[in-house]
């Protein structure tokens, strides 16, 4: 039985799950998303959480207040809630603590600027142990989700003082309802139920995350009954494990988008016109349906539907026509009729863009476009991007929270792009994300932030959709109640093997 295969010589029931890539830490502030570290969300909690209306509800707080003018809000803390390892109860210290490590050049967070937005925080107050109080300068209608969001989960002030950075790291300490036990983030570990948890209790007593970057060698481990779950990317995988007896593919259709990025102060993207030729160099149909054999979809713009005020693609009016001819003439009036070839540098961390960019290669070939394709290993093309060296890319970005201002200010505020390869800069669509920030009026939002996906994907072309992400997960039929979010949060704390 499943169990046997999981459970070892004790009995106990442990989920065995074989995943891609994490990243090599279990500091949330660290991880560049939520996915990074697949056993994270049930190590960590935020103040809030989202329902599977995607409505905010307790989890840390118990309940919160917000001020009128929007710049101060109240979170009052649960009791009683205990932190791993015997590091006490979680206090308003905690929060504080978690919010001012952020800001700390230190720590070298990811992404806070434009994620948790600590350059709004004007104070926080802790006089009440149970009362976390944070007054911010200006007012922000996201601030609440940011606090259901990853970035945010809640920390002990005590072990990481007392830990350190790399102990940290290395040996977390949340209020999750799973505790670390052994091992390494990015290779192989083992976490366990926290048997003090505030809240209802994990069915499961442990959960094993394996990393495993080939695919084959995750789908060798599945076949011997080494795994329950396994991550699967490739559409021929997909196809067949769907078809096949005791195996269950789930699908997440997510939060996200893949794109094509352009440096748009390097030539020849400075041209408009080349930004746009692109986009009638790809065709979608063939790349989306054969290549992939429909186990991708087509955007209907940059922000996808997840999201609130998300166009549908009738609204949005966008199309994905593969035009060759109309291509080079674009080239062509640009300056460039003998077509332009481009360096295309990709990260070997991740294959997926790799293929799409292999794909796209050939179709934009007959548009007057060659890209040359190079990998280099993630640190490089890391560097590479923060230091405006990447002309053409292939990028992805999901959301956070469900609002689209977490697709589109995080990855097109000018805080953003003049600090990596992209260098888009419009006042216009940066006062329109500014004002979506400050009002409330749902319609009038709706209105702007369509406004600002049409101008980077159909006026300024600083963006070129290829597909909203969809990620596929492998499972044998001993697993129950296995949840990966829109925002590919793994959930362990509802599992069962039967």
């Amino acid at each position: 039985s499943a169990v046997q295969q999981s459970s070892g010589d004790s009995g106990e029931k442990m989920l065995k799950v074989a995943t891609h890539w994490e990243k090599a830490t279990f500091d949330p502030a660290l991880w560049g998303d939520g996915g990074s570290v697949k056993a994270g969300i049930s190590i960590f909690e935020t103040l809030l959480a989202l329902d599977e209306d995607r409505n905010l509800i307790p989890s840390l707080a118990e309940s919160w207040d917000v001020s009128d003018d929007r710049k101060t809000y109240t979170f009052h803390l649960r009791k009683g809630v205990r932190f791993h390892a015997g590091y006490g109860e979680l206090t308003s210290e905690d929060v504080a603590y978690t919010l001012e490590r952020l800001s700390d050049p230190e720590v070298g967070a990811t992404d806070t600027k434009s994620k948790c937005k600590v350059d709004n925080i004007e104070s926080m107050d802790t006089s009440d142990p149970y009362v976390f109080v944070l007054h911010l300068k200006e007012a922000d209608n996201e601030i609440l989700m940011d606090f259901a969001s990853w970035y945010t989960n809640i920390i002990s002030k005590k072990a990481y003082e007392e830990l350190k950075p790399s102990g940290f790291g290395a040996k977390p300490v949340g209020t999750g309802p799973f505790e670390y036990e052994s091992g390494k983030p990015a290779e192989a570990y083992i976490v366990k139920r926290f048997d003090d948890y505030w809240g209802e209790k994990a069915l499961l007593d442990k959960v094993q995350i394996t990393m495993l970057a080939d695919e084959s060698s995750r789908i060798n481990l599945y076949n011997a009954c080494e795994v329950d779950i396994m991550s699967l990317n490739d559409s021929n995988n997909i196809l067949k494990f769907g078809e096949t007896e005791g195996c269950e593919v789930k699908k997440v259709a997510g939060a996200g988008c893949y794109y094509l990025g352009m440096n748009l102060e390097k030539e020849p993207f400075t041209n408009p016109k080349v930004r746009e030729a692109l986009k009638y160099a790809i065709n979608y149909d063939e790349m989306l349906n054969d290549y992939w054999r429909g186990t991708l979809f087509p955007p209907t713009g940059y922000v996808q539907s997840y999201c609130i005020y998300a166009s549908t693609a009738e609204e949005s009016g966008f199309t994905y026509e593969y035009n060759p001819e109309k291509a080079k003439q674009l080239l062509a009036e640009a300056g460039y009729p003998n077509g332009y070839t481009i360096d295309v540098p990709l990260s070997s961390k991740y294959p997926f863009k790799t293929k799409i960019a292999t794909a796209i290669q050939d179709q934009a070939r007959a548009a007057g476009f060659t890209l040359n394709l190079s990998e280099v290993d993630g640190a490089a093309y890391n560097d590479m991007d923060l230091g405006g060296q990447i002309p053409l890319g292939v990028s992805n970005w999901y959301v956070d929270y469900i609002d689209p201002d977490g697709m589109i200010y995080q990855r097109f505020a000018p805080i953003v792009t003049m600090t990596h390869s992209s260098k888009y800069q419009n006042p216009e669509f940066d006062a329109l994300l500014n004002e979506g920030r400050q009002i409330t009026d749902e319609s009038k939002r709706q209105e702007i932030y369509s406004k600002a996906d049409q101008m980077i994907t159909r006026q300024d072309y600083a963006a070129i959709p290829i597909c909203h992400e969809t990620k596929y997960y492998l499972m044998n039929s001993a697993v129950k109640n296995f949840e990966v979010t829109d925002m590919f949060r793994f959930h362990f704390e509802t599992a069962e093997l039967s």
